[in-house]
């Protein structure tokens, strides 16, 4: 087996930092008295194995540049997206490259918040590239047979269920579980979105807080993050 990338062992960043992307559907929704077609695009942290995911209500560019800016809006902006060759995705590189064209991104940078997204297509004919989002699009659909009642729910109703897919696969465990209770908890990528596998905010919200309580809060979510990533490297990376 040959080694793997080096965005897939990048410790220490911020998630999805590089992301790998992908396309699936078609899912049939009710508009009034017609049906029509949504897809969605799922989004993968290649590192720590989080999604996130966005419907498309058609598979176009436009479509897809908004889903891609919800994303970024929701999840920061990545370094790097890695997606196939497809039509859309080459489409909305060139547009980015377009965009940037208009763009000062050295005066942006220097600000230290924007910066060009590299992007990268894998080879025409070599869809096992994209190994790392394919088999969590087989998790999603999973997810929503056993969520979605409805043979053809409405548009809210398909959100709810891609969200809560999206929260289910994000709580996965993705270190061995124990048996032992006084072993600590496995690690899942919901511990690096929000400091916990589904248990609210990663920061309490103080009450009458001043300066000193903010900052030892402060002090501690970044020792939890810091925690997290010891736990990844010496769990997952050696595996």
């Amino acid at each position: 087996m040959g080694q793997l990338p080096h965005y897939r062992l990048a410790a220490y960043q911020r998630p999805f930092t590089f992301t790998g992307l992908d396309a699936f559907g078609t899912f049939t929704v009710t508009v009034g008295r017609r049906h029509e077609k949504r897809w969605v695009i799922i989004f993968t942290c290649l590192v720590t194995r989080a999604i996130h995911l966005e419907v498309m209500h058609a598979l176009s560019t436009d479509e897809f540049m908004m889903g891609l800016s919800r994303f970024i809006d929701t999840r920061g902006r990545p370094d790097t997206i890695y997606s196939d060759n497809g039509t859309n995705f080459v489409g909305a590189s060139k547009e980015l490259k377009l965009a940037a064209s208009e763009i000062d991104f050295e005066v942006m940078a220097a600000s230290g918040r924007f910066g060009p997204v590299k992007w990268k297509f894998n080879p025409p004919t070599a869809p096992h590239f994209g190994g790392a989002w394919e088999r969590l699009i087989k998790s999603v659909k999973k997810c929503l047979r056993a969520t979605l009642n409805k043979v053809n729910p409405n548009d809210t109703t398909l959100l709810t269920a891609l969200k809560s897919a999206e929260n289910i696969i994000n709580s996965r465990p993705l270190t061995y579980v124990s048996s032992d209770p006084t072993e600590e908890d496995s690690l899942t990528p919901n511990h690096f979105l929000r400091g916990a596998n589904d248990a609210g905010p990663s920061i309490p919200k103080l009450i009458e807080a001043n300066y000193r309580d903010l900052r030892e809060q402060w002090k501690r979510a970044q020792q939890l993050t810091n925690e997290f990533w010891i736990k990844w490297t010496r769990d997952i990376f050696p595996s």
